[in-house]
């Protein structure tokens, strides 16, 4: 994989309660998705849906830091694939804070 099949998306810090949804539609295509967001505010809840249809090869790195007390973080992930496409989810959630 070269580095410009690489998209970041960046969420430095959400409010209170968010909700992602992070749809692709790939067709054949090599690529990481890498989506990176901290929560710090107390008692802080965030559900990230995403949904992979299709591609060569994709990645999804998901990586969460709960850095208020008491924050929640629900993580969820569906792919649909044929033949000899992969998609595949890695998920982080990093518990800087007690819950």
């Amino acid at each position: 994989m070269r580095d410009d099949d690489v998209l970041e998306l960046k969420d430095p810090e959400l409010s209170a309660t968010e909700r992602l949804y992070l749809p692709q539609i790939w067709d054949g295509v090599m690529c990481t998705v890498r989506h990176m967001f901290s929560l710090k505010q107390r008692d802080a809840t965030v559900t990230n849906h995403s949904l992979s249809l299709g591609g060569g090869l994709v990645r999804n790195d998901i990586n969460s830091r709960l850095e208020g007390e008491g924050g929640e973080c629900t993580l969820n992930g569906l792919y649909v694939v044929r033949g000899s496409q992969h998609v595949d989810h890695h998920t982080v959630i990093d518990h800087a804070k007690p819950h």
